[in-house]
């Protein structure tokens, strides 16, 4: 449950952004992370992936080298 805190700490992210990555939006050589979807609930589906609801809410943000050693630490765990 770390990474989900430390990104909307560090980031700025919404919930549904955090919960939409995948490990491919993740440049970890530029430090940049891709928001390309989000979780949603839409009623009478469940949960479902969309695209973010504006352009704008399709970004790249930056990341710090922290939340990198964090990252790749949690990835090669799995």
């Amino acid at each position: 449950m770390e990474i989900p805190y430390l990104l909307a700490i560090f980031t700025g992210m919404r919930r549904g952004e955090v919960l939409g990555l995948k490990w491919d939006d993740v440049d970890f050589e530029n430090k940049k992370i891709r928001i390309k979807r989000s979780l949603c609930f839409v009623s009478g589906k469940g949960l479902i992936f969309k695209e973010p609801k504006t352009k704008k809410s399709k970004r790249q943000i930056s990341i710090s080298q922290h939340v990198v050693n964090v990252l790749k630490k949690t990835r090669g765990a799995s």
